[in-house]
């Protein structure tokens, strides 16, 4: 029977110049198992040297390929479980025995496809090569403290470690740091407080260390946020709904909305990035300071897209125009899409306005558009004024009206 075992992750943190993630270029592929086996060996070098004896009794994984921190940040860790599960498939039955493994490639593929990095263009300027320390309970007690102390302190990689990672990924690091994954959540703080997202990052931190009590978080321009069970369910508002009748305290104007709409996008990426699923729902009728509850209706069947129809077929009228306007904006890109067919009049037998809740819906509403128009025998217009147009009351987007049709 195999011994009872944990871990503790630290990583090996890679500085890249801020010009590799201006350009939107990708962290580096995943190394081959050799030259990862080669970079444990100098990565073992480098720790007897900071903690001494401290790690003798442990097992150690070392993953060769370089990270974004929100993969390594997830709830669980789950790369952690993963590495961990490795070096437990790789033990004999006996009693434990320390020992180094390397996780690298072979023909291009990733061993684990569940932590795969996903290499996103512009990712970093801070990349992570994750380690993990396997062994008995009280070993890991014993040595996760000192981890916490001395890599903070003195934590930097040696000159063959800094070798290997240049030839081996190709880059050149400004920074080569050993740092616990606790030290790691501590710069995502920081980070996201300087920039105004402080309440983005408590969200987080309550996911990944699956803390119980649901958390609540409202934003001044509006934003709502209710994390629990794992998930950040989040009211998401149309146009007609927010001039209608916006969250408490926030101006029913455009503006308003479009600056609300600005920090859901991001807080949407930042939670997603991190492996939280975000649940969009209805708003709530009870708009109150005090509804941040899981104050709206169930979540919306479509996870990608928000559909409202304001104009039903008319019977016996032929359709002969399918138009998709975007409406958006310049920093923002698309809001919405509204998708008008028109009879030989060029009046609607149907407009719905469309909201994609992610970057892949806005291509998935192209697609979906031109396949309606395709099935009525037209081709589909496209409308891009780069504006978002409100109809002649003021309470909702305006669909293709007579400025739109004419061909472009």
């Amino acid at each position: 029977m195999k011994a009872a075992l944990t871990a503790t992750p630290i990583a090996l943190t890679v500085e890249l110049p801020f010009q590799h993630v201006a350009r939107g270029q990708r962290p580096p592929a995943p190394l081959p198992r050799e030259r990862a086996e080669q970079l444990a060996d100098a990565v073992g070098e480098d720790l007897q040297r900071l903690m001494g004896d401290a790690l003798y009794d442990c097992g150690m994984v070392l993953v060769g390929a370089l990270y974004d921190l929100p993969e390594i940040l997830q709830p669980g860790f789950p790369c952690v479980d993963a590495v961990s599960s490795v070096y437990r498939d790789a033990m004999p039955e006996a009693d434990f025995v320390a020992s180094v493994l390397a996780i690298g490639g072979r023909g291009g593929r990733f061993p684990i496809p569940g932590i795969a990095p996903i290499r996103q263009p512009g990712a970093g300027p801070l990349l992570a090569l994750p380690l993990v320390f396997v062994a008995p309970p009280e070993t890991i007690d014993r040595i996760a403290p000192a981890l916490e102390e001395k890599l903070l302190h003195r934590g930097q990689a040696g000159l063959n470690t800094a070798r290997l990672v240049q030839d081996s990924f190709g880059v050149r690091p400004q920074n080569l740091t050993f740092a616990t994954f606790n030290d790691l959540c501590a710069l995502m703080k920081v980070q996201l407080d300087h920039g105004g997202f402080g309440p983005l990052w408590n969200l987080i931190e309550a996911a990944l260390f699956q803390r119980g009590a649901p958390l609540r978080e409202q934003l001044d321009a509006g934003n709502r946020y209710l994390l629990t069970g794992g998930r950040a369910h989040t009211p998401y508002y149309t146009v007609a709904e927010w001039l209608n009748h916006p969250p408490a305290g926030v101006p029913a104007t455009l503006a308003a909305y479009l600056d609300w709409l600005r920090l859901q996008r991001q807080y949407d990426a930042g939670l997603a990035a991190h492996g939280i699923q975000v649940v969009h729902e209805r708003p709530a009728a009870d708009d109150s300071p005090g509804a941040v509850r899981r104050s709206t209706d169930p979540a919306l069947a479509d996870p990608d897209v928000r559909s409202e129809t304001t104009a039903a077929w008319t019977q016996g009228n032929t359709p002969t125009r399918v138009i998709l306007l975007e409406h958006g904006t310049a920093e923002l890109g698309p809001v919405a899409y509204s998708l008008a067919v028109l009879d030989e009049r060029d009046l609607p037998l149907e407009l719905t306005h469309r909201y994609p809740l992610n970057r892949r819906a806005m291509q998935r509403i192209e697609r979906e558009a031109r396949e309606r128009a395709g099935s009525l025998g037209v081709e589909l217009e496209w409308r891009r004024p780069r504006e978002v147009a409100l109809d002649e009351a003021g309470t909702d987007l305006a669909g293709p009206d007579r400025s739109h049709l004419g061909k472009h």
